[in-house]
């Protein structure tokens, strides 16, 4: 499986919809790329006074709606992978509930 596997099943799943659908394929374009995708060390005072690093994610998938739709993720185990297909999945329920 690749580093970008759960993205790329989504991805597929979109066009699947799409086909289905009349969609100009400028919007399916658009909606396979996030926006803007951040990766952070957070420094966090633990409770034995001790600092300890963690990795964090930020996705802001796409605003054509209105404010991003996007996620946030602080775990050892998760992925920029992982953070962009939630963040999809979120502009895609938005976008058929008929959301900003």
């Amino acid at each position: 499986m690749t580093e970008h596997a759960m993205l790329e099943h989504a991805l597929i799943r979109l066009d699947d919809a799409a086909a289905h659908l009349e969609i100009d394929p400028d919007v399916i374009e658009k909606l396979k790329f996030a926006r803007e995708t951040t990766k952070v060390r957070l420094m966090i005072r633990m409770d034995d006074g001790s600092r300890k690093s963690f990795l964090a994610w930020r996705c802001r998938y796409d605003d054509t709606r209105g404010p991003t739709k996007g996620g946030i993720r602080f775990h050892p185990d998760s992925t920029a992978d992982e953070v962009e297909t939630l963040a999809f999945w979120m502009t895609v329920k938005c976008a058929v509930m008929n959301l900003p």
